[in-house]
């Protein structure tokens, strides 16, 4: 999907892949153990391991069996550890696996795949070389101890793992290389995770003839760090983890007065941002994981309801936004960095020294309560219940979790298995998640020895400090010094006098930084230019002066509200109520229910399903898709899809789920039809018909070299009407689905809702009102309702649309009504701005900050070049898609009545949309139609009729249409943040009006493709670490997407070798297709298409896409499935020679260029000259041109009732 509005659907769609085994491994070694000289290696070796075993030479063999599988894999790098994974339909699996642990045997770590995966590295670190976040963190690191591997350059670039090591040190790298795999890889080391569906006998003893050729110890001594393990306790899992001495632990605190402890760095962000960040380094409680101290600190200190931090700033209006805690990076086995984290407004940049004054006041009243003098506590001083209630939402929320697709499962268990958290093994599931206990005198250490200024990093990033186009010069120089240096970290920092500044200030009191009175510093691996300077001894002390003071017991006539801010009150949306609604009696819950069973009739009497054979006993394979606990009867459909009721013979009680395993038997109708089951459906729906023998042999041994016989999964029975969703309302004001979940059994629900207004979307001014309206919103809500609703687990989701607004609540059904309740009733408000004024609720100053916060994000709209290159390209084919510069421009000299008006006049002609789902009966559902339908009638306040608006009243959304043309049609524009280094291309094969079979076709030639071009243009070609294909379905069109983002390749490159590539891929692969091989891609797909559905909320986006698209094809991807088993070889190169073929006269074919790189380099051919802070009009030009020269404004005009 689109991930603004939700308006295209891409390949990777929710209902995807029968459910999947899935295997991760993780290796305690990440990051935090790169060589000195060859900074990077961890992750070096992540990406090069894969490329060829000695049993599998090829450097491709694993990723193409796992895609042509229908399968993913994946990898990644963290700080103490790097996991690999993968996720292949079952049959698969070990297969997949003998692959995979080749590599962890005998990688051959060619000489040959070192270059092109170094420029991978590069690639990637250039993709991510413009984030903040990762800018800050690298700088923080940059600035530790000496020595620390805290300070280590994890990313790894040509720099650190080519440049230095071998053009200055003269060090072989992949030498280094090879002797980190022999020093880190080895059993000992790693941990396994294997998810199948297999007995667990069956799992362990295939796992054991396929790893164990992988040696218990290092191959190599390490001369750096003990063996963190007793090898003579290997065997003992519990002394094996718990006994795990991490070699990092010696390492001890990464800062120091010298480098960042009382220091204040300010920072140039890439982004127009204003954003402060506090840093305290506490030690490393990793063997505190049963009270998790941070946490409870980061609830209070983070906390955005009433009485909190933020809502103080709010009120001052200096922040729009914080966070507190730990981050993945910060929890290292030898230290932990705590940090909080303040978004400023342009006034709250002018107040950074008064906000950390507050922040050291709450810090002092959470002192009193940890010192235990307060008589309201429960935990020493504590109210009880702030941890009761983070404990008692912890608990429900780890109890009722939507099921994880099997890949994220396996990765999320291995990485609780990770060697440096030293959990019991009965712990593993639920240590990371779960409160177990306070520790009140944790708390109390913390808040007294570590969060105090003496031990504080403050960083101060602004756009106003500058910005990297402007401060060229600055880097250029920095490049040269940085050519001939072996430093990853800052050397000989320069601390300034924080004096000086003081004293060149005249501006009311603000504190306004002037940076040409400094001489900035570049960090050397980023290249993020900042300045540090020592934090006053006066201000420290002051700040410590109010910890002490806010932390004294109150006067006995003083009360704790002297202070701006207090504790949290009570959660009122925490859930009181988990219970499961009863079904209707004549549909009801049953343990048998989507089981697929056999059934057999007793000898001589009436056949099952009108089959009579005298004498035979046939089984017949079905599925359970109905009870009615009146009659006590099962409703089973056979394989010709004809449905029969059965009797049941015994009482529902009867059947205990621990007792129904395979092959369990059981009789119907009096005794005379026997039925024996093949599979069950506790949580999520089994779609499979028949037993193993008939589906591919899931539960079957295989020898690990040969694969399985190749069939198409069978496909289920069409779900009756009754397990789909029903209208129960459909009016030009509201048209309301519903459907009480049956398969995940979770006292959770959806809630999904459209607003369609006449007047959406119809001018730039009108879609940014629409977005300002949501920003107010929200902003309203904050403090008394979405913050609070969140903590308990209950979410929601407001934006604007082309159509008009999202709304979105899931959660814990108990108060998700009220939370919509509460929320649309704001929404509502704004109708009655006819006059131009602003809802009762919202304070006009509250405008001006939501209106800062806008322009801010419209501004940094399009700063990555592939976020940028998407973004145009939708802006290309959908028709009024307003740019964020011509929404800017709309709202240059916004006014409150102006704005007050516009929202309102959209709001005055508008119908709901609205999917209920989950744990809702036909009552609830009832009761939010009434609710629904009163609220908007309230709202129209006697002077507007709730008369709705007809559909065919609803907004165009239509696409343009692509011409067919000898050559790309082409839109071309420079990046717009000048030191981007990426050039991103987005090429699209437009098809046409979406049809079922051409959906299908389009689907089998991305999923043939995918492989084929990641393995030559990204692995092979080294163009760039992003390379893909992928479907596109926008608004009824459907077509085809490749995408590539290059930091050594030119646009013009990028185009013609996709083409070549095609060409390439048509008469040598394509054409030499076998049948065989057509078919594994088919059955991959089918089994992805009729895969069960992970959780709740992947069901609801199924029925979602199919209301908000206007298709109502419920089943839609069982409709697919079908249409799979009819593809043959000759209708896919027909598909790709009518869509795709390069040699074909014309193609509807465009290409969206975004240029980036320095001026001279090859990244850069081809990149406009456009004057500084006009590239958004050059874009909208350019936009605006193919629009009426190319497409002639031609659109494919209505595709169905909604669209267009």
């Amino acid at each position: 999907m689109d991930k603004e509005e939700g308006e295209e659907e891409g390949s990777d769609d929710d209902e995807v892949g029968l459910r999947d085994a899935a295997a991760a491994l993780l290796v305690g070694v990440g990051s935090a153990y790169d060589p000195a000289e060859c900074q990077g290696m961890a992750h070096f070796m992540e990406h090069l391991l894969f490329l060829g075993s000695e049993k599998y030479p090829s450097d491709h063999e694993f990723s193409a069996f796992v895609s042509k599988h229908g399968g993913s894999d994946n990898a990644w790098t963290a700080f103490e550890d790097t996991v690999y994974h993968l996720s292949i339909p079952q049959e698969y699996l070990w297969p997949a696996l003998d692959r995979l642990v080749q590599h962890f045997k005998a990688p051959l770590l060619l000489e040959s795949c070192v270059d092109r995966e170094l420029q991978a590295i590069e690639s990637e670190f250039q993709l991510n070389k413009p984030s903040d976040e990762c800018r800050r963190l690298q700088l923080q690191a940059a600035t530790s101890r000496p020595n620390h591997v805290f300070g280590n350059f994890g990313w790894g670039n040509l720099r650190s793992l080519r440049d230095v090591p071998e053009r200055l040190l003269k060090i072989d790298t992949l030498k280094e290389l090879r002797k980190f795999f022999d020093r880190y890889y080895y059993a000992a080391n790693m941990r396994l995770v294997v998810m199948g569906a297999y007995s667990l006998d069956h799992l362990q003893r295939h796992v054991e003839e396929l790893f164990q050729g992988i040696p218990a110890l290092p191959r190599l001594e390490n001369p750096l760090f003990n063996l963190p393990i007793n090898p003579s306790t290997i065997r003992s899992w519990e002394t094996l983890n718990t006994g795990y001495n991490s070699p990092l632990r010696l390492q001890g605190m990464p800062w120091d007065e010298q480098t960042s402890l009382g220091k204040l760095f300010r920072i140039v962000p890439t982004k127009e941002r204003h954003r402060l960040v506090l840093n305290w380094q506490i030690p490393a409680l990793i063997h505190k994981w049963k009270a998790k101290p941070c946490d409870f600190l980061a609830h209070l200190l983070g906390h955005e309801g009433a009485g909190s931090l933020l809502s103080y700033f709010r009120s001052q209006h200096w922040a729009s936004g914080c966070e507190a805690g730990l981050g993945d990076d910060d929890q290292a086995s030898s230290a932990w960095i705590f940090t909080f984290g303040i978004n400023l407004t342009e006034e709250g940049l002018g107040e950074w020294k008064q906000i950390i004054q507050a922040v050291y006041q709450y810090l002092g009243l959470l002192r009193q309560y940890s010192g235990g003098s307060t008589t309201t506590g429960g935990h020493d001083g504590w109210p009880k219940w702030i941890f009761q209630e983070l404990q008692q939402m912890d608990e429900v929320s780890h109890l009722y979790s939507d099921e994880e697709t099997p890949e994220d499962f396996v990765t999320n268990l291995v990485e609780s298995m990770s060697p440096h958290l030293c959990l019991p093994p009965d712990r593993i599931l639920d240590g990371m998640d779960l409160l177990f206990e306070f520790d009140s005198g944790t708390v109390n250490e913390l808040l007294q020895k570590y969060l105090i200024p003496t031990n504080m990093r403050v960083e101060l990033a602004s756009s106003t400090f500058g910005n990297y186009a402007d401060l060229e010069s600055v880097l250029s120089a920095s490049a040269i010094k940085n050519s001939d240096s072996t430093d990853f970290k800052v050397r000989d920092l320069i601390v300034h006098n924080e004096m000086d500044q003081l004293q060149q200030q005249e501006n009311g009191g603000k504190l306004v930084f002037n940076p040409s009175l400094w001489e900035p510093q570049i960090e050397p691996n980023f290249e993020t230019i900042f300045w540090c300077s020592e934090i006053p001894s006066q201000w420290i002390e002051e700040w410590s002066s109010q910890l002490i003071e806010a932390s004294q017991p109150p006067s006995p006539v003083g009360t704790l509200s002297s202070l701006p801010f207090n504790l949290p009150s009570p959660n009122p949306y925490v859930p009181s109520r988990l219970d499961l609604k009863e079904h209707p009696p004549g549909d009801s819950d049953h343990v048998l229910l989507d089981a697929t069973v056999k059934v057999c009739s007793s000898a001589g009497g009436s056949g099952v399903n009108g089959h009579k054979k005298k004498g035979v006993k046939q089984w017949f394979p079905a599925t359970v898709v109905q009870y009615d606990r009146k009659t006590n009867r099962i409703k089973l459909c056979y394989e010709d899809e004809v449905e029969q009721w059965h009797k049941m013979d015994g009482s529902a009680k009867d059947l205990k789920p621990d007792v129904l395993v395979p092959d369990y038997e059981g009789t119907l109708d009096d005794k005379k039809t026997k039925f024996r089951i093949v599979s069950l459906a506790l949580a999520g729906v089994t779609r499979r018909f028949g037993d193993e023998s008939e589906s591919g042999g899931h539960n079957k041994g295989h020898s690990h070299g040969d694969l399985e016989r190749c069939s198409f999964p069978p496909l289920p029975p069409l779900l009756p009407p009754n397990r789909l969703p029903k209208e129960l309302c459909s009016s030009n004001v509201l048209r309301l689905w519903h459907l009480q979940d049956r398969n995940f059994h979770r006292p959770m629900a959806e809630m999904r809702l459209q607003v369609m207004c006449a007047g959406a979307n119809e001018t730039p001014l009108h879609r940014a009102c629409a977005e300002l309206c949501v920003e107010l919103l929200w902003d309203a809500c904050l403090e008394t309702v979405t913050y609070l609703a969140g903590c308990a687990q209950l979410s929601s989701t407001a934006e604007a649309t082309c159509s008009g607004f999202f709304f979105r609540f899931n959660g814990f059904d108990d108060k998700l009504l009220v939370l919509f309740q509460e929320i649309f009733r704001v929404f509502l408000s704004f109708r009655q701005g006819q006059s131009g004024t602003l809802p009762e609720n919202i304070a006009d100053r509250r405008f001006d900050a939501c209106l800062e916060l806008l322009r801010r994000r419209y501004t940094n709209n399009g700063t990555y070049s592939s976020d940028y290159c998407n973004t145009l390209r939708l802006q290309a084919i959908r028709r009024r898609r307003w740019s964020a510069n011509k929404k800017m421009q709309a709202i240059a000299d916004l006014t409150i009545p102006v704005f007050a008006k516009t929202v309102s006049s959209m709001l005055e002609s508008f119908a709901v949309e609205c999917l209920l789902h989950g744990n809702l009966s036909s009552d609830d559902a009832q009761q939010a139609k009434q609710t629904t339908l009163s609220m908007i009638e309230a709202s129209s306040n006697g002077s507007q009729a709730a008369t709705g608006l007809k559909r065919q009243k609803y907004p165009p959304l239509s696409i343009y249409k692509i011409p067919a043309v000898a050559t790309h049609s082409l839109i071309t524009v420079p990046s717009k943040n000048p030191t981007e280094a990426n050039t991103c291309v987005e090429v699209y094969v437009q098809v046409g009006k979406d049809t079922l079979w051409e959906r299908v076709l389009i689907d089998v030639l991305a999923q043939i493709m995918d492989d084929p071009i990641y393995t030559q243009l990204r692995t092979k070609d080294a163009f760039g670490y992003d390379v893909s294909c992928e479907t596109r379905w926008t608004y009824g069109i459907t077509g085809i997407l490749f995408r590539v983002v290059s930091n050594v390749k030119s646009a013009t490159e990028i185009v013609q070798r996709i083409d070549r590539f095609l060409l390439d891929f048509r008469n040598n692969k394509l054409a030499k297709l076998t049948d065989q091989e057509l078919v594994e891609h088919l059955v991959g797909m089918s089994q992805h298409k009729l895969e069960m559905f992970n959780s709740l909320s992947e069901e609801t986006s199924s029925y979602w896409y199919e209301i908000v698209n206007g298709r109502f094809r419920w089943q839609v991807w069982r409709d697919e499935a079908v249409e799979l088993r009819k593809v043959t070889k000759v209708d896919v190169l027909k598909a790709f020679d009518t869509w795709l073929h390069p040699e074909k006269p014309k193609r509807h074919i465009m290409a969206v260029q975004v240029i980036g790189g320095e001026d001279g380099s090859n990244v850069a051919v081809g990149k406009p000259e456009v004057p500084a802070g006009e590239d958004g009009d050059y874009a909208d030009a350019q936009i605006e041109q193919f629009h009426r020269l190319v497409c002639k404004n031609q659109t494919w005009g209505r595709v169905n009732t909604k669209l267009a």
